[in-house]
């Protein structure tokens, strides 16, 4: 799901900000900026009229969108979401209600919009 969640972002609408910089987990220290990091916070199995199906799985991603600048940060944070979205080949996606907040980091002076999505990936055997 990972890698696949990546390639769906390599966009031009969002690799204008961020060239490749979309990283999992953590932003690398000394990464360049602006940056988009995605984190999985959970990944359910989903279940059918027949019972679990092994191959539905829905995860919950979190998007923190990073930048030197609030105006830059807003428009990644949009290009992100207009991304999401649109359907990829395996998942959808939908934003959480309220989970869209900004904030600063004084010690970095860096600016973040986070943003949580809920995806329905259908592995592929």
């Amino acid at each position: 799901f990972e890698s696949e969640l990546k390639t769906h972002l390599q966009v031009a609408a969002v690799s204008t900000y961020v060239d490749d910089r979309i990283y999992p987990a953590v932003r690398p220290q000394g990464g360049g900026l602006p940056a988009v990091v995605f984190t999985v916070v959970s990944a359910d199995a989903q279940s059918n009229l027949d019972g679990l199906d092994g191959s539905l799985r829905q995860y919950r991603v979190q998007f923190d969108c990073w930048s030197q600048t609030f105006d830059q940060m807003v428009n990644l944070a949009l290009a992100v979401r207009d991304r999401m979205n649109v359907a990829a080949a395996n998942f959808r996606a939908v934003m959480q209600p309220g989970s869209w907040f900004d904030d600063f980091e004084d010690d970095t002076r860096l600016y973040r919009r986070s943003m949580d999505f809920s995806c329905w990936f259908k592995e592929v055997p």
